[in-house]
């Protein structure tokens, strides 16, 4: 729990000046476009789903790969470190630094979205689907845009999941890295919208191709598989299914 004092502080440290913002743009812009090509004939867009800790980050290396770097990647955690009071927010904030530095990576995020879009780059963009509003949002700019939309989701054992986000917090620790933590209430919420927010998705009309993977395998292709079954697949893989079968097994659900 945050003394309040300090709370106040970092109330104020949070707030940034559009002139602040643009030039923090500037320089991420810079660093987003090291390899991408603007001007794609085809461009190419990616949103990705799945709560934290899933390894999401596996969709991120493989478009990177397959398009040669030519690609953007949106990453709002990664934006987080260009406010311009990042410094002094990690320091009073230790791991909850991401609640006082989000209204500035999501302002971000939206602002490269659109410049990508408007520049015709390839862009992924990393998300959780916790609800199903951005992604479809995001697809729709995308689609309007004429880019080939691709929803890829990641869909891991809830358990799994969380433990990663612990262990990558204690090894961020360990290395001297401002560590991040997750919110566990965000985290249950992710984990249990994720079937319904990913089925809302597929069946938009906005999204071209759809896939959901574990760690190991391709789960579901929306070129291939049947979109009734894809809630299914997801709460089995999230474990969903079984602990909804135990709670029946002890007369919870009649």
């Amino acid at each position: 729990m945050i003394d309040g004092n300090i709370e106040k502080q970092l109330k104020q440290l949070e707030v940034f000046s559009d002139q602040e913002f643009n030039a923090a743009f500037k320089e991420v812009w810079t660093d987003l476009i090291r390899f991408a090509k603007p001007n794609q004939e085809n461009p190419v867009g990616i949103v990705t789903g799945g709560a934290p800790g899933s390894g999401k980050s596996s969709f991120i290396m493989e478009a990177k790969e397959k398009f040669n770097k030519n690609i953007i990647i949106v990453n709002g955690d990664e934006f987080r470190i260009y406010h311009p009071r990042f410094n002094e927010i990690a320091s009073l904030a230790k791991g909850d630094f991401p609640t006082y530095t989000g209204s500035f990576s999501g302002k971000m995020v939206e602002k490269v979205i659109s410049e990508a879009i408007k520049q015709r780059y390839n862009i992924i963009v990393e998300g959780t689907f916790r609800t199903a509003d951005t992604p479809i949002k995001t697809l729709q700019n995308l689609k309007a845009a004429g880019y080939k939309t691709i929803a890829k989701v990641k869909a891991v054992n809830a358990d799994v999941a969380w433990q990663s986000t612990i262990d990558r917090f204690n090894d961020m620790k360990s290395m001297g890295l401002e560590p991040r933590a997750v919110n566990k209430l965000v985290f249950d919420k992710t984990v249990n919208g994720l079937a319904e927010n990913t089925y809302k998705v597929a069946t938009s009309g906005v999204v071209d191709q759809v896939e959901v993977w574990n760690r190991q395998i391709k789960l579901f292709d929306s070129r291939l598989g049947n979109i009734q079954n894809l809630q299914n697949i997801i709460q089995k893989e999230l474990g969903v299914l079984k602990q909804v079968s135990k709670l029946m097994d002890k007369g919870f659900y009649k």
